[in-house]
Formats: C-alpha cells, structure tokens, sequence
C-alpha cells in the first residue's frame, strides 16, 4: 500500500525479489537514494567492497533520474519502485547500459555482417518452427531471436502486476517456455497474452503470436518484426523497421523489396529481401534455385548501397547455387558473372573483373549471338575495365564492337549510343588523337543536346571534353575561337544550374579569348561582358554587375 498522508510518502520497493516498504518526508530523488542505500546496508544486500550504481524504474518501467519523473510516480496508486543494479567493476554491464539508453538501431555496426553467418539463417529457421507450434496450439506470446538477450534481463521481481514487462520475462519460468542457442543468438518463446518492451534495443527480430505488445521509452528492433493477424503492436517504432504479417508473403515482400530498391531505400529492401531468404532456406532448403534468386537480390542492393564487398558474397552464393542446378552456360550464370564483374571493377581489381565480364561474354555470344544489345554492355564494360589498365588499344576494340551493335538495334539518337561516342573520344583523347576525340565528343553532344537539354550535367561535360580537345590540337589559329565558344556553352549551361562562380570562372577563360582575337569592340565581346554582368548580379556583387554591363 502507498500513499500520500500527513506530508509523509510512502512506496513499496522491490529489490532482488524482496520488497520492502520505504517512508520519506521529502519527495525528492535526492532522499529516496538515501532510503535506497540504508536498505541496501540495513539488509548486507550487496556486499560492502563492492562498488556499484542502481537505477530506479517506476511501475511502467521508466527509469526515475529526476524529481519531475519521481513526482509522475507517485501520481500512481499503489507507488511500486523497483532497483537495478549495475557493478562499476564489470566493463560489460556498463557498457551495455549506456547502450540501452543511448544507442538506436543503426549503431548495431556488425549486424549486417552477423546476419551473413549460417547461424542466421539457421536461428531463424528454429525460429519459424516455434511460431508454427504455437499457432497450433493456440498459444499467446513472442518468439525472439537476439544476440543480446542476457545483456537484456532483469530479476522478475514484479509478479503482482498487472504488466508483463519484456525484460523480466526473460529467464522466467513463469514466461519463458523454450529456449534454443545457436551461437551468437538466442531463439526464445514467451508465452503471455501481453509484453511490454521497457526501453529495450533488440538486436534481431520479433514474432508476435496473437500477442498484444506495449512499449515504454526508446524500444528498438534491429531487423525486422513480423506479427499475425490477431495481434496488436501499441507501440510506434521506427518507420525504419520493416514490419509484415504472418504467414509471410513472400511474393509480396519481394515486390516491396524491389520498389525501395528502384526508390534508393536500399537498408529497408535489404530487409525484405533477408525475411524472404530466410523463408526460403527454412521451405526449400539451401541449394533451391528460388534461394539463388534471394542472394541474387541481396547481391543487387548491397552493389546498389556500393558496399561492394558483401554484394561480391551474395552473388557468390548465388553463382554457386546456380551452376551447381543450371550448369556453366546458362543466362543466368551469364548474369551473376557480370554482376560480379561490374563489383570487381568499382573496387579497381580490373584483372577479376575481366575475368567474370569475359565468362559473361561467352554465355552470351553463344546463347544471344554477336548482335544482343546485353553483349553490347559487356563489350562496353570490358572496355572501361581495359581503360583502368591503360590498355587503350583494346578499349577501342571494344567500345567500337559496342557501339556498332548500339547504332544497330537502338538507333543513332539514343542516350547508349552517345555514352559510347563519349567513352571513345575520351580514349583517342588519351591517345592524343585530338581530331578523332572531337569527332566523337560532337556525335556525343548532339545526341545529348536533344535527349538531355543545354543544362544538363553531362552535356556540361562534354562541353569541357571539347575545349580541351581544341586546346590541346590547337593552342593559336582560329580553332581558338571554338574554344572560346565551348568555354561560352558551358558558362551558360553552369549560369542555368545556378552555379554562378563556376559560370564566371568559364565567361573569363572565353573573354581572355575573344579580347585576343576579336578586340574589345566586337558584338560578341559585348555580349560576353553582358552574361558576366548577369552573373555576378545573381551574386549580389552589383558594383561589378554595372561595370560589366556599362561595358
């Protein structure tokens, strides 16, 4: 009983299983401390060399580090208040407290890495099976498969209340019905109508059996939560944490997957992909073509997300699966071994990269013929990889077989098509073949021009690949008026992005030109003087803008 008489307050505390009934005069936190500690030394709760701090949690599981929060409990009839130790001596208590009030789900750095292990795949499999039992049963409660379950635990000191809180279940006889360890997780069933998840970070993944779940602080789930039907979730985690119904659709979640990945959410189709996966190993097993095509996906959005390293391993496991079941000349072992071509090239290991592009390359030719477009982007891709080696020769080789094929089946307008005339005039523009790089820079820029409009970033680019190609073919003569006019272009295109400084840097270059060639009193000197006027009047710079534009 706890109440609030003659200025005296009065609360029920519980500390290891034993309450005891504490009275102070001042409702401060300051003297409930104090009580806190004569209990402790009263009763040789702790020994005395021991050097320890305690936490004090309300009823609802909020821990009290205010009078404000103190006063909030005593709002409450009966006041219960309950102490958590934490040993100043033991690293790893401390740390794991500062984690759970501090930490939010992606400070768990390793989980990705985790969650490539077998034993994953191997905890969630045990996981569904668990689920699947209680459904038949018709039992209430979670199932949770974590790395940090112990770390989480409190002493289950809080029978008499109406609450279930998540922490003081674990290790329950009361609540906590089966228990597996594949190391490093813990797949645990907890049987109760109710779970309140008392400021708690779960690094793993929730099931909710027609369960009710609460929460109370910061309450974070690190993967994924998946409930049934006849559950209720009051409580608002993160619009990060991917949540789905039981059982899963795993068409549905592959569909979702897909749509963040085309929308860039790349963490959060991850997620889906990795409840689909583990679906998959759990029905089909580990070498079924249906599990390839997960690993396929996992690979394309970790390459996406340009964390080269773990797509490389998926589309590994991928490849395995599908050689094993395809056999080596199937378009699907195409697929993965550009895939993993195009991983090898962003990480500059241009000699693998070679290595699956040319694998890729022979599937096709053989099952698409010379004339494919996707033999196109192979050939294009072996370029850009040549390139990296400085073998020029054979980039041009390829790049040419690109476009051919290019100009063939997608016309002379298309985007590929000048994406190939780019990455041939900048090769001859390594090679110091200046007239030849101006050639395809021009087939470039037109089709540019048309598709992308003056402003566009690559058609800035290409601009600037021009000039320099007329500068290094030509320093004097009057190629160095087409300088002077590329220098123009990309001022102006720079003056529509709103880039001003960069669009004044270019006017000055074509300025120094035209004053050198054409003299102060040409018509397109004026009108040079009068975008440098523009420009530096978008700046705010004024004085500037007039003398330019009085010029």
């Amino acid at each position: 009983s706890t109440h609030l008489t003659n200025m005296a307050f009065q609360a029920s505390v519980n500390i290891e299983e034993k309450t005891y009934e504490v009275t102070f005069t001042s409702l401060s936190l300051k003297s409930l401390e104090e009580k806190v500690k004569e209990i402790i030394s009263e009763n040789k709760i702790k020994p005395e060399d021991m050097q320890f701090d305690f936490k004090i949690a309300d009823a609802n599981g909020q821990w009290i580090d205010n009078n404000e929060k103190l006063q909030t409990a005593f709002g409450a009839t009966p006041v219960l208040l309950y102490i958590d130790f934490n040993d100043k001596n033991n690293d790893e208590d401390v740390k794991y407290s500062e984690q759970d009030n501090e930490k939010q789900d992606d400070d768990f750095k390793d989980s990705d890495i985790e969650l490539e292990q077998k034993e994953w795949n191997e905890a969630i499999k045990a996981a569904h099976t668990i689920v699947e039992d209680m459904i038949e049963n018709k039992e209430k409660g979670i199932v949770v498969v974590a790395s940090n379950l112990d770390q989480m635990a409190k002493l289950n000191s809080q029978q008499s209340h109406e609450d279930t809180y998540f922490t003081m279940m674990i290790n329950s006889d009361q609540y906590m019905k089966k228990q597996i360890v594949i190391e490093p997780y813990k797949i645990c069933s907890f049987h109760s109508k109710s779970t309140t998840l008392d400021n708690i970070t779960i690094d793993g993944c929730v099931y909710i059996v027609d369960c009710t779940i609460y929460g109370i602080g910061n309450c974070h789930v690190t993967q994924y939560l998946i409930h049934t039907e006849q559950s209720v979730i009051n409580y608002n985690f993160d619009s990060s944490l991917c949540t789905t119904l039981w059982p899963i659709d795993t068409n549905n979640l592959m569909d979702l997957g897909f749509s963040l990945r085309e929308k860039s959410n790349f963490d959060k189709a991850i997620q889906f992909f990795r409840i689909v996966l583990g679906v998959r190993l759990d029905k089909l097993g580990e070498d079924h073509i249906d599990v390839a095509d997960s690993y396929d996906n996992l690979g394309l959005a970790y390459h996406e997300k340009d964390e080269y390293d773990i797509a490389i391993k998926y589309y590994k496991k991928g490849l395995k699966i599908r050689l094993d079941k395809l056999g080596e000349d199937h378009i699907d072992v195409a697929n993965l071994c550009h895939s993993l071509g195009a991983a090898y090239n962003q990480k500059d290991e241009y000699d693998i990269a070679i290595t699956f592009h040319k694998k890729a390359l022979k599937i096709r030719l053989d099952k698409q013929g010379e004339d494919h477009i996707d033999v196109a982007l192979l050939y294009n891709n072996l370029g850009v990889a040549y390139n990296k080696k400085g073998e020029y020769d054979i980039v041009i080789t390829f790049h040419e077989k690109a476009l051919k094929i290019r100009l063939d089946k997608l016309g002379e307008d298309h985007i590929d098509v000048a994406s190939s005339y780019d990455n041939l005039g900048y090769i001859y523009y390594k090679k110091n073949e200046w007239d030849k790089a101006i050639e395809y820079f021009k087939k470039a820029l037109k089709i540019r021009l048309n598709k992308q409009g003056e402003d566009h970033i690559d058609v800035a680019s290409l601009y600037r690949d021009l000039g320099m190609s007329y500068n290094e073919k030509d320093k004097l003569g009057e190629d160095h008026i087409k300088v002077a006019q590329l220098y123009n272009d990309l001022g102006l295109a720079y003056y529509k992005k709103d880039e001003y400084d960069i669009a004044i840097e270019y006017y000055k270059k074509e300025l120094k030109i035209r004053l050198d060639k054409q003299g102060e009193d040409n018509i397109d000197v004026a009108l040079l003087y009068n975008n440098l006027g523009l420009a530096y009047n978008k700046k705010g710079e004024y004085d500037i803008a007039i003398t330019f534009h009085e010029k």
